[in-house]
């Protein structure tokens, strides 16, 4: 399964990265407050349809989700110098959280009520990064929601913020990598 993946993905990754780099994106300036980038978290989590009666968000070292139908506790992590990993994170463990809440409670105890596998799960939260949080009008949506917690700033401009949510990077840490990217976390 692994062997063509290991032939094609770094050339692909290359291709990518030289045709980014010809491209004009403006870098946001920070610093992002931790307490800005949670209130923009939650306005993410309401614009994707969250249910705070039946879940709530935290902060932790890794992001993660676990509970039950009724009660899912999601956490994230933040980085004063980027609000990027904390919304990325943020908007993947909302689709692991939403998948939960969708669950039958009228049913709970029964098979059809528990979680098909894990791999459904996290095909669900990689939709919720993936393919809505970096879709130009989800970057249209957030726009506005940046400018009211972080103050209006040209990197804010709707199309510039989906290149941003659409960077491709190499990167050490496989839950803040791209959608190109991630796959190379998984062959290591």
């Amino acid at each position: 399964v692994f062997a063509p993946l290991r032939q094609w993905l770094p050339g692909l990754i290359r291709d990518v990265t030289a045709k980014q780099s010809r491209e004009t994106v403006i870098e946001p300036a920070g610093p992002f407050p931790t307490a800005a980038q949670k209130a923009l978290g939650l306005d993410a989590m309401r614009l994707m349809g969250f249910d705070f009666e039946a879940g709530r968000l935290d902060e932790s070292t890794h992001p993660f989700c676990g509970g039950v139908p009724e009660d899912v506790r999601m956490t994230t992590r933040y980085r004063e110098d980027s609000f990027l990993p904390a919304l990325m994170g943020t908007i993947h463990e909302t689709g692991h959280g939403r998948y939960e809440q969708g669950l039958p409670r009228e049913l709970l105890g029964q098979p059809v009520a528990r979680a098909r596998s894990m791999g459904l799960h996290e095909s669900q939260s990689l939709s919720f990064e993936m393919q809505l949080g970096s879709h130009p009008a989800f970057a249209g949506l957030l726009a506005p929601l940046l400018v009211k917690h972080f103050g209006d700033q040209p990197a804010f401009e709707p199309g510039n913020l989906h290149r941003l949510l659409t960077r491709v990077q190499r990167g050490h840490i496989r839950v803040d990598a791209d959608e190109v990217t991630y796959p190379a976390h998984i062959l290591l």
